[in-house]
């Protein structure tokens, strides 16, 4: 229906496996300073990331050490060979190792799991607070959820059930990476406007 959709199912292929970093560093995923396309494609190059786990492993000596192939220079467009150096190795681990404290519905939304983005890994989390919980869960329990429906429940479930998603979150887990949400509190059953979204149209001429 809509047409026809080619889709690469691997998960590491280089082509996905490098735009998948490149999100996950982005500031809509992971939000890792220092982690752009460039570096992305040092770190790759040298075999130092075959996955998203692998951040978590790197040294500042590892990084520091590399250097940038072919880099310009200058209006003569020289191309010289410039070492990355440990001032931008130290600033890209520190961001690494402040990102595994983002939380499960961060780290949802940034792994490229197929129609799950910001909103849908919040919603996921506020029912279920942690990933052993969601291994836990079959596609039709989370179908039933509010704002998920069948085919983003499969999509997770399908993730979760998977030798990729549970080598990934096990890597995670292993990498000090928070893989839980803090419970949060639910309204008061008594209050007539609980869990309800209020829509106001018109003008009110005493507020903004």
């Amino acid at each position: 229906e809509g047409g026809v959709y080619i889709r690469c199912p691997s998960p590491t292929c280089p082509a996905q496996l490098r735009q998948r970093l490149v999100y996950f560093g982005s500031r809509a995923g992971m939000d890792i300073d220092g982690l752009g396309e460039e570096v992305v494609d040092l770190l790759i190059g040298h075999n130092l990331v075959g996955s998203y786990a692998d951040l978590y492993r790197l040294t500042v000596d590892q990084v520091a050490g590399l250097v940038w192939p072919k880099k310009r220079k200058g209006k003569d467009d020289q191309m010289i060979d410039v070492a990355f150096g440990e001032t931008n190795a130290t600033k890209l681990i520190k961001g690494i190792q402040e990102s595994r404290e983002r939380g499960l519905a961060r780290v949802l939304s940034s792994i490229s799991i197929r129609h799950v983005g910001p909103r849908v890994a919040q919603v996921l989390t506020q029912e279920y607070l942690s990933a052993d919980e969601l291994f836990k869960t079959p596609a039709e329990d989370l179908a039933e959820i509010h704002e998920v429906g069948d085919a983003i429940a499969a999509s997770v479930a399908e993730f979760f059930q998977s030798d990729y998603g549970q080598d990934l979150m096990q890597r995670f887990a292993e990498a000090g990476v928070t893989l839980t949400e803090p419970k949060r509190e639910k309204p008061n059953a008594d209050d007539p406007i609980a869990d309800k979204a209020i829509v106001v149209t018109g003008t009110l001429k005493h507020f903004k």
